[in-house]
Order: C-alpha cells, then structure tokens, then sequence
C-alpha cells in the first residue's frame, strides 16, 4: 500500500482532495487504498506516523492554474480552498512552484482517522473508524 506523506495533515471531511505536484501520483488508479501519513519533512517522504486510510475516487493531471474550481472547495486544507491559498500552501512545502507547473489533484475517500487528528481538526464525520487509540 503506498503512503500519500502530509505536512499539513488537515481532514475534517471524508470525501477530500489533495493537490501533489508533478507526476509521482499520476498513476494512481480509481478504488487504489493508501495511507495518510504526518511528517515534518517533505510531502514525498514515504514514511510517517499513519493517521489515517484513503479510497481514491479520480485524478486529474493538469497545470497548478487549471486546478477546477469545483474540486478547490474541497481541498484537505481549508487555507487552500481557493487559487491563491493553494499557490501559497504549496509553495511551503514545494519551494519555486509555479502556476503553469504540473499537478496531481487526488480526490479520495478518508475511511478512517486517528483519535488526534479527529479531535484537532474537528471531524464533520463520526462514523468513520478510528485508526489509534
């Protein structure tokens, strides 16, 4: 199972997208499980502590500027549902990326969540399973 890597492990909704940049998760296929993983390094860091399990339900491939409006509303992290909040959080954890740079959007099902996560974030769905004690 892979492991998409989170520095900003937001996830209030089940049904979510993030927004990678490049190709890396271009072949992710529709009903592909992965694990959410928290790291303090880099978002292509394939290790970290597991807070939670995701469904993928479609990707788009396009240019960071092209990124539908549609999916932005529902973005993992509230401070990047918009063009100029995703530009900026992006560029925290991808330094020099651009508008007409190529990006994966992920959008996915969260089918369960850490205790911590579910508390901090404050979960809108509680029937999702609980990954930790």
């Amino acid at each position: 199972m892979r492991y998409m890597a989170f520095a900003h492990p937001y996830h209030n909704q089940a049904d979510s997208v993030s927004v990678r940049f490049g190709n890396k998760w271009a072949d992710l296929r529709p009903g592909e499980y992965f694990l959410l993983t928290k790291v303090p390094a880099t978002p292509d860091d394939e290790r970290g502590e597991v807070v939670g399990k995701a469904v993928c339900h479609s990707i788009t491939i396009c240019r960071l500027c092209d990124v539908p409006k549609k999916l932005l509303y529902k973005e993992h992290d509230p401070r990047a549902q918009d063009r100029a909040g995703l530009h900026a959080v992006l560029a925290q954890v991808y330094p020099g990326i651009q508008q007409n740079d190529t990006v994966v959007v992920v959008r996915y099902t969260v089918l369960a969540i850490s205790k911590e996560l579910k508390s901090e974030f404050s979960w809108k769905d509680d029937s999702r399973s609980i990954v930790k004690e």
